[in-house]
């Protein structure tokens, strides 16, 4: 990939989270823009990336949009052999208490990671 140009953004909302949340926050940011990069944009020169923290009145969620090749048919988390991904949803279930899920969008996938806000 060595003449790739990439396009990102970020947005976020402000958002103070527990120390132990926010490792596992950057481990599963730096896990979703690798994975996004060594295989959403196989064979192509260009691409584009958001990342995206939203807060939500009982929520919060971390988004990472691409524009590249996309999901393979039938692709399935449950289902498939990826470390990364399988450590991501590990992370966000278990170490989080919140949900991982990967969607098709009409040009590349989205990666969500969505967390129930801790009342203290």
């Amino acid at each position: 990939m060595p003449d790739f140009k990439l396009e990102s953004s970020f947005v976020a909302d402000e958002l103070i989270l527990p120390s132990e949340q926010v490792t596992a926050v950057g481990l599963i940011l730096n896990e979703l823009l690798q994975n996004a990069l060594e295989h959403g944009f196989e064979n192509c020169a260009s691409g584009k990336m958001t990342v995206a923290l939203k807060v939500n009145p009982d929520s919060y969620s971390l988004e990472i949009a691409d524009d590249g090749i996309g999901l393979p048919p039938g692709f399935a988390i449950g289902q498939t052999n990826s470390l990364g991904l399988k450590i991501i949803q590990t992370m966000a279930e278990a170490d989080l208490h919140g949900t991982f899920e990967l969607l098709p969008l009409e040009k590349g996938t989205l990666a969500r990671v969505e967390v129930p806000i801790r009342k203290e």
